[in-house]
């Protein structure tokens, strides 16, 4: 993950999660990471875990081609690093 950012609306953004950042502002922040917030989400993700597919585990060949012959293997177009370990995954 890198360096969070302090944003001008005075939200703190988190890049590097997944391929969004994620953005919540001080109090939120401090709800989530508060002892018995941490707890249950680790008891929760833990009790969930088969249920909770990687990330990774979902790329896959859009059924229908882009318009004008494009092809697309995910964010960033073919040769991106994202396809490459959405390719490598599959193998």
């Amino acid at each position: 993950m890198s360096s969070p950012t302090v944003l001008s609306t005075g939200a703190i953004i988190a890049r590097g999660l997944g391929r969004y950042p994620t953005t919540l502002y001080y109090s939120q922040w401090e709800r989530i990471f508060a002892p018995e917030t941490a707890q249950q989400f680790r008891q929760f993700a833990q009790e969930h875990k088969g249920s909770m597919p990687s990330p990774l585990e979902n790329c896959h060949e859009p059924a229908q081609p882009f318009p004008f012959g494009i092809a697309h293997r995910g964010p960033g177009g073919p040769g991106s690093e994202f396809s490459r370990r959405c390719r490598e995954a599959t193998w």
